[in-house]
């Protein structure tokens, strides 16, 4: 299995229709022991795009979103965001 093919059995979805950006939301939460809300209350970003974020949803972010992510959970973007690896071609989706 793929791992945008495990991402989306996670996630119960497809991830972003084919995209390959994940975002590690999830994990760096868990990691400082913080929920969606406590991340909506130290940002002012709302509760709606964060989940999207989450849950691989979002079709963009505003730089200032992922300014206001990175500062409160005090980490870089690339830690927040991570590009996977492209489907070998000819690869047929299960």
């Amino acid at each position: 299995m793929s791992t945008q093919a495990a991402l989306a059995e996670i996630h119960g979805s497809s991830l972003n229709d084919g995209m390959a950006i994940h975002t590690k939301l999830d994990e760096l939460l868990e990691q400082r022991k913080k929920s969606l809300y406590w991340l909506q209350q130290q940002t002012g970003v709302s509760y709606t795009a964060l989940h999207k974020l989450r849950k691989d949803r979002a079709r963009s972010m505003d730089y200032d979103v992922l300014d206001k992510i990175c500062k409160v959970l005090e980490c870089e973007p690339g830690d927040l965001i991570v590009r996977l690896p492209d489907e070998p071609k000819g690869k047929r989706k299960a």
